[in-house]
């Protein structure tokens, strides 16, 4: 009998092949049996192991920072600061952070670690290292990355390298927002030390703009009147409002009229 000839299942296939089919299926699931349930046993098991994968990754990462934050309690102090104790203590601090990266630190205990390795470098006084440190930290996410840059820019200024400095800053403001306002600030001191008197005054008429109502902002407007500038005029706050014009009758007013006439003369006397 043809194919024409017989009944059709629901996928437009003849009827016993359909069963045919499906008698197929069944045989090779019980010839490979063994093999399916070891797939899904497989896949099981990925799924367990990445989950378990990221819970210990995650303990580690908070074991980490916890290491990083027992060595900062040792130096928490003014990164600035280069006499003792505060040197003693950053020089122990930056022993132990050294041997912290030594280890093999990853993720962000990682960068706080280079960061707070740089701060503690530059207490002792020694900038050449603490800047390797920051460098080491510019591949770092954003927010790592910007502290960094706004160590370098520090550094540099301190140096007296105003324009690297100024990079630096301009890195930071872009990395981070959090960071833009005094980064922002920083470029126009720069610009200032370094004799350009009008670019200093339209990046502080810029921190002005972009910070209002900032400790920034107060203090772009007083390096503008130091400078010689008018901080109100160059942040257009003083314009003259335009005079409103008159609309409607526009005539001077008539002279009021009065209907009492002159008083008659009662005297009675007559010339």
């Amino acid at each position: 009998m043809s194919d024409r000839n017989l009944p059709h299942g629901p996928h437009g296939m003849p009827a016993d092949r359909f069963t045919e089919a499906g008698e197929g299926f069944v045989d090779l699931l019980e010839a490979n049996w063994k093999l399916l349930v070891g797939l899904v046993v497989v896949i099981i098991m990925t799924v367990s192991g990445a989950v378990a994968f990221k819970r210990a990754s995650e303990t580690r990462q908070a074991d980490l920072q916890g290491q990083v934050a027992a060595i900062a309690s040792i130096y928490p102090g003014d990164p600035d600061a280069t006499v003792p104790p505060g040197a003693e203590a950053a020089a122990v601090a930056a022993e132990k952070y050294q041997a912290f990266l030594n280890e093999g630190a990853e993720g962000p205990a990682l960068y706080m670690a280079q960061i707070n390795l740089g701060r503690t470098l530059e207490a002792t006084g020694d900038t050449d290292k603490a800047g390797a440190s920051y460098r080491e930290a510019l591949s770092a996410p954003a927010p790592f990355a910007a502290v960094a840059h706004m160590r370098l820019g520090y550094l540099a200024a301190n140096a007296g390298q105003h324009t690297d400095a100024a990079e630096h800053f301009k890195q930071a403001a872009s990395a981070d927002r959090s960071l833009a306002a005094q980064a922002s600030l920083e470029m126009a001191y720069m610009a200032e030390i370094s004799g350009d008197t009008g670019l200093a005054i339209t990046r502080y008429v810029e921190v002005a703009k972009a910070h209002p109502e900032s400790p920034q902002e107060a203090e772009a407007r007083s390096r503008i009147r130091v400078l010689g500038g008018d901080p109100a005029e160059l942040l257009g706050e003083n314009v003259p409002e335009p005079v409103a014009m008159p609309t409607g009758n526009t005539e001077a007013p008539a002279e009021p009229a009065t209907d009492a006439a002159a008083p008659a003369d009662t005297s009675g006397e007559s010339r």
